[in-house]
Formats: structure tokens, sequence, C-alpha cells
């Protein structure tokens, strides 16, 4: 699921999440998924970036 070519950015807070709701790619549908499993697909660079 991961494209080599994109480099994704999490705040480092989404560690501690639990159920995050997230874009589809499309403008009537939202993903619901536990924070762990969408880092675990997406693996992106974790990052302070909320302080």
């Amino acid at each position: 699921m991961r494209r080599p070519d994109v480099v994704t950015v999490f705040d480092e807070s989404v560690t501690r999440m639990g159920t995050v709701y997230c874009g589809s790619g499309r403008a009537d549908r939202t993903v619901r998924i536990e924070a762990a499993q969408l880092i675990e697909l997406v693996e992106p660079k974790i990052e302070d970036l909320s302080s």
C-alpha cells in the first residue's frame, strides 16, 4: 500500500490515539481505522510536529 515516491509524516501524538478517521480518496467516504493499523499500513515518518 505504501508508495515509495511519497513521504507521509504523522505527528507523534498519533501513536497514542485509538480510532481515527481519515479520507478515502472519495468525497463521500471516510475511513475508520485504529491508529496503530494505519501506521502499520502507511509506514509514515513519526515526527514531533505539534510542539
